[in-house]
């Protein structure tokens, strides 16, 4: 038998008229939600000025991430249900409505409730990515379709925070959010046309959405967040600890649970690589996440550096992080 067949495919096979709609229909999702995440770094410095509420600023990243998690542990049970094809249009559709709130937010509350949904729309499109890969194409083609789809969120990572400076160097940042809505647009009218015939009696088996342990996660991030909001010398230090401690009750509940397990099983077992590699990132989250918060706000105020040009420097924060990934 031909060892091509049985260990992979050439990319004159996958970048076909039959099958380079569908990879770029799953590039496009990975490249709102990857491209979104960090475009608020940039934006978020110009939407201060205009509707105020530098003490939430980090809240649009906390609450970006608590609803990708939310909806990417939660959407099998929606895949089981409706298909890939009706989920991943209302994830795309929640997704369009998050950017249109944030486009249209008067108060930062309110851009707050826009980036819920942006991520609760986000981290479902990505989850249904992973799903739809070894579904939507032949097996040996799984390797090449992750490779690319790694490349396309790496890309978009980079260029989240220079796409949201340009904007708002412009003076425009709420059109950032248009152009993200009217990209989600797009993608549901590729899902409806180009996956359909692909969405036809899938059996994807769910397990149960396991909600205490996403509540101790959900409880996690807004406990700290909540204490960096408003600084209180006494309340602040107790919202950290009891942050801390649910993340930890999250992850010590997750090792037990029989069924439907968010981490690995090693993941507290720092004698293992997978352990390791997890502490590892869980530090290296630590050091960069607090200048993509709050960098490109100090850069633009202490220095007088434009919007695109703060975003570069993080650009090049990011792109120094993946650099080192290919040395280590």
């Amino acid at each position: 038998m031909d060892p091509q067949v049985e260990t992979g495919a050439r990319w004159s096979e996958i970048l076909t008229r039959e099958y380079a709609s569908r990879l770029a229909t799953l590039a496009l999702a990975i490249w709102l939600h990857a491209s979104n995440s960090m475009l608020t770094a940039t934006t978020m410095p110009s939407a201060v000025e205009d509707i105020g509420g530098l003490n939430l600023i980090s809240w649009t990243f906390a609450l970006y991430l608590m609803g990708s998690i939310i909806s990417g542990a939660s959407v099998s049970l929606l895949v089981n249900k409706s298909g890939i094809r009706a989920t991943m249009i209302r994830a795309a559709m929640v997704y369009a409505v998050g950017c249109v709130v944030c486009a249209m937010a008067p108060t930062m509350p309110v851009v707050l409730v826009g980036r819920v949904l942006q991520g609760l729309g986000g981290g479902g499109l990505v989850a249904l990515v992973y799903i739809s890969q070894d579904r939507f194409f032949p097996n040996r083609f799984v390797p090449k379709i992750v490779a690319c789809i790694s490349t396309v969120w790496m890309i978009s990572a980079f260029s989240g925070p220079v796409i949201g400076g340009a904007f708002a160097t412009m003076g425009i940042w709420r059109m950032a959010y248009w152009a993200f809505a009217f990209q989600a647009v797009l993608l549901m009218l590729a899902i409806r046309v180009l996956l359909a015939a692909e969405s036809v009696n899938l059996d994807i088996k769910a397990g149960r959405i396991p909600i205490v342990r996403l509540m101790f996660l959900a409880a996690a991030i807004l406990l700290i967040s909540m204490a960096g909001a408003e600084f209180d010398a006494v309340v602040s230090p107790v919202l950290i600890v009891m942050g801390c401690l649910s993340l930890v009750f999250f992850v010590f509940r997750d090792r037990n649970a029989n069924s439907s397990r968010m981490l690995p099983l090693e993941a507290t077992d720092l004698s293992h690589p997978i352990g390791n590699g997890i502490l590892t990132t869980l530090l290296l989250c630590l050091c960069i996440m607090s200048f993509l918060v709050y960098g490109p706000f100090i850069l633009m105020k202490l220095y007088g550096l434009t919007p695109l040009t703060a975003g570069l420097i993080v650009m090049l924060e990011t792109l120094a992080c993946a650099g080192m990934t290919k040395f280590s």
